[in-house]
């Protein structure tokens, strides 16, 4: 998987300040090594943005670090280029490891690693996550600098004597809130954690910093900096967000009846090139599918493990093509900047937030960019983590 170097010229492509650094900063003023920033410039990495200009130094000193940031800053591109920096390829042995709270995430951090060290000569990043066989793993461990994967999978590696973590000096939790969710990877990363060596250098990255987050990365970290922008603006600049209100339903089925409804009227109403949908449930991606197929007659295929699958309508001009990508739930700390108007009914006022929460789940917050520039890695019309529809 590799970049699009189009995809972070700010040369060419507009950027909102929130993802643009100084004007005079480059990635050559942090000292980093020939090859690396040749593999940034490759990429499409002319100018670091502000998270990474305030980040990437003081990581480079062996601090660890909390980095807290909105999605779409560039949170990946600092522990890549950190971990990048940090190896020493002569050593094939693991020296950083990744963890991913889904196996999407972590193939879109492989691709990153992959394309800014693409200068790198002899350099073996490697994917383990689940669905692969385990015989397949340990081969690739045999040469591997940096390891990028899921708790369950990572520990089931290290259970077995494959991944050995004698070497590692780099330990990254990314989208660490999730990692470290109630109920969630807890036993595994504390099990993976206890089994790197002591002197290890430790960075999470999280959009944000709940308090049992914070409670958990103290037993994890040695006086960490806590890395942050404006913590009360996490909207991203680029991004128009609205909501639609729907009604609670004594029987949760009639509730979920209006929300498929709700979905189909702001896909047909809202002009972009492709669309993410997150649910709390993988069970409900077939119905889904079936109503994005609308008046087309079209059909749906589903998908195995963490999402995937693919659905859509045929005839009539065409149906919604929909896959789906499964997500957990957390708290939904987005902002809404109040309906656009695109949708007849839709609400107009502002929201202080868009009340994802579990005290008012019938509040669904989504979040459109139909300029094909503004559009992340998940995708063009997408509802922030942990939005359910």
């Amino acid at each position: 998987m590799a970049l699009q170097p189009a995809a972070h010229d700010v040369e060419k492509r507009r950027r909102t300040r929130d993802v643009l650094g100084a004007e005079a900063a480059t990635f050559s003023e942090l000292m980093l090594s020939a090859p690396l920033l040749a593999g940034l410039s490759a990429a499409g990495f002319t100018r670091p943005s502000p998270i990474q200009l305030k980040a990437i130094p003081l990581a480079r000193c062996g601090l660890d670090l909390l980095v807290q940031a909105k999605s779409g800053t560039g949170k990946t591109c600092v522990f890549a280029t950190v971990a990048l920096d940090a190896i020493v390829l002569e050593n094939p042995t693991v020296q950083v490891l990744v963890l991913a709270p889904t196996r999407e995430i972590a193939v879109q951090i492989h691709g990153v690693v992959t394309a800014l060290g693409c200068k790198m000569d002899g350099l073996h990043c490697h994917l383990f996550i689940g669905g692969t066989p385990v015989s397949e793993d340990q081969r690739r461990l045999h040469q591997c600098h940096i390891a990028i994967g899921s708790p369950g999978r990572v520990k089931q590696l290290m259970d077995l004597g494959f991944l050995l973590a004698a070497a590692v000096r780099l330990f990254v939790l990314d989208e660490a809130d999730k990692l470290l969710e109630e109920g969630s990877f807890q036993d595994q990363i504390n099990w993976i954690y206890s089994s790197l060596p002591a002197n290890k250098q430790m960075l999470a990255l999280s959009a944000t910093y709940p308090e049992s987050m914070a409670q958990q990365l103290n037993n994890y970290m040695r006086e960490p900096a806590h890395i942050r922008l404006d913590p009360t603006d996490m909207q991203l600049l680029g991004v128009h967000q609205f909501y639609r209100v729907v009604n609670v339903h004594a029987l949760s089925h009639l509730t979920l009846a209006e929300k498929v409804q709700q979905l189909q009227e702001l896909l047909s109403c809202i002009p972009f090139n492709q669309a993410l949908i997150f649910s709390n449930l993988h069970s409900r991606h077939d119905l889904y599918l079936r109503g994005g197929g609308g008046g087309g007659g079209g059909g749906g295929g589903g998908g195995g493990g963490g999402g995937g699958g693919g659905g859509g309508g045929g005839g009539g001009g065409g149906g919604l093509h929909l896959s789906f990508c499964g997500h957990s739930r957390t708290t939904c700390e987005h902002r809404a900047s109040g309906c656009p108007g695109l949708v007849q009914g839709a609400p107009r006022t502002a929201s202080a937030k868009c009340g994802l929460s579990e005290e008012n789940s019938d509040q669904e917050c989504y979040t459109p960019t139909s300029d094909p520039s503004n559009q992340q890695a998940r995708g063009g019309l997408a509802p922030p983590p942990g939005a359910s529809v």
